[in-house]
């Protein structure tokens, strides 16, 4: 999948929580500075991806990919395999009714977010 969509500082500022992370890619972008590194992050189960970058490659505008990465962070999924059934064929319930994922070692990890409003989830959903 492309990354360009998180290269572009208007989705950058709308999709990314205020963080060290956030802070640098900013400075760096402002001060025309490439960082090179050999980082990959191996996704945890075969063909899996990131849910904001399925969401991009479908081509959802940025107001709606905003509603939806709060729905995403509020139910702690980071890829698409941790809201959907083991077959890949649809969400999970408790993903479609907005109940988030809490697993132990995760708990510390993630930010608290505020549920998101049924407007949220109505874009979500769709």
């Amino acid at each position: 999948m492309q990354h360009l969509l998180f290269w572009d500082p208007v989705a950058i500022d709308l999709l990314a929580t205020d963080s060290l992370i956030k802070a640098t890619w900013c400075f760096l972008f402002s001060n025309r500075i490439t960082l090179v590194h050999t980082i990959k992050l191996e996704f945890p189960r075969y063909k899996d991806c990131f849910i904001m970058e399925a969401l991009c490659a479908i081509g959802t505008p940025l107001d709606d990919l905003k509603r939806c990465n709060h729905c995403r962070m509020y139910l702690r999924a980071l890829f698409l395999l941790d809201i959907v059934t083991g077959d890949g064929l649809s969400i999970t319930v408790p993903a479609w009714n907005g109940e988030p994922y809490v697993t132990p070692h995760k708990e510390l990890s993630w930010s608290v977010y505020s549920k998101p409003p049924k407007s949220y989830w109505d874009i979500w959903r769709y």
